[in-house]
């Protein structure tokens, strides 16, 4: 299977409309769990619970974090496969126009 087949079965233009929500959405997300206030125990004896509340609160900031970096690489990555299929496009417009051209020298060769 080539190149040109799979890329023209990707939904581009549900793919380009997909990525700008998911960036916002990642950074909504980080910046609501970096607003979280850190809560503090009453009692000494609370203070194992919260210390694996506050471990909790820290991986769901770095989880955030990377759900906005990969959203803004997957942002970064449609983009470039954006112009590489319109190059890929152009490419296969310019051999087609060659071939073209190829079969018209050949046949006034051959009369």
């Amino acid at each position: 299977m080539s190149i040109g087949i799979i890329l023209s079965k990707i939904p581009w233009f549900k793919l380009l409309q997909a990525v700008p929500p998911i960036v916002r959405t990642a950074r909504e997300l980080m910046q609501s769990a970096q607003k979280r206030s850190a809560i503090e125990p009453v009692n000494p004896e609370d203070s194992d619970l919260f210390q694996r509340l506050r471990v909790l609160e820290e991986n769901e900031k770095k989880q955030s974090e990377l759900v906005q970096q990969m959203s803004e690489q997957l942002q970064v990555a449609t983009n470039t496969l954006q112009i590489i299929s319109t190059r890929l496009l152009a490419v296969f417009l310019l051999a087609l126009f060659a071939f073209l051209i190829a079969v018209t020298t050949l046949i006034l060769y051959i009369k």
